[in-house]
């Protein structure tokens, strides 16, 4: 095909060619435009990205679920085997409800261990965490040991 100085030939009809009249490349009023959405190597590239995205994203969501999962088992049986082990004191307990008593000193105790296993200035060495532990446990035996404090009627 050859052309005649300046314009390209007008494409036929039904050949297939855009109605530029250019076979390939950017149509001239798109000059520097981005490729339509969906075409061109980075949109094929930024599609793989999506889906490695979601595929791991999903893998991290199961990772965290299962992990959610074994603390979650971990924290029932500490908590069930702190009441046990205060089931023979029961009888001591000065609080009006021993078993909700039991139930929050273990809870706090479990908490606070969550607490300073997170903490960056937590305790470490034998001595600082046999403390801690010491401190504790005189916190949870004061607490049951300790009436429930009189409440007024707007309380």
């Amino acid at each position: 095909m050859t052309w005649s100085a300046g314009a390209p030939p007008a494409p036929r009809p039904g050949s297939g060619a855009p109605p530029s009249g250019r076979a390939y490349g950017p149509r001239p009023d798109r000059a520097g435009a981005a490729p339509a959405p969906g075409r061109g190597p980075q949109a094929r590239a930024a599609a793989a990205a999506t889906i490695q995205f979601r595929n791991s994203t999903a893998q991290c969501r199961r990772w965290w679920s299962r992990s959610l999962d074994r603390s979650a088992r971990t924290i029932t049986e500490l908590h069930r085997l702190l009441l046990e082990a205060a089931h023979p004191y029961t009888g001591q307990i000065r609080r009006s409800e021993p078993q909700q008593a039991l139930d929050t000193a273990a809870r706090a105790l479990l908490g606070a261990c969550f607490h300073n296993s997170v903490r960056p200035d937590a305790a470490t060495g034998e001595a600082a965490r046999r403390r801690y532990a010491d401190e504790l446990a005189d916190m949870a035996i004061a607490y049951l040991l300790t009436p429930d404090r009189r409440r007024s009627a707007e309380t």
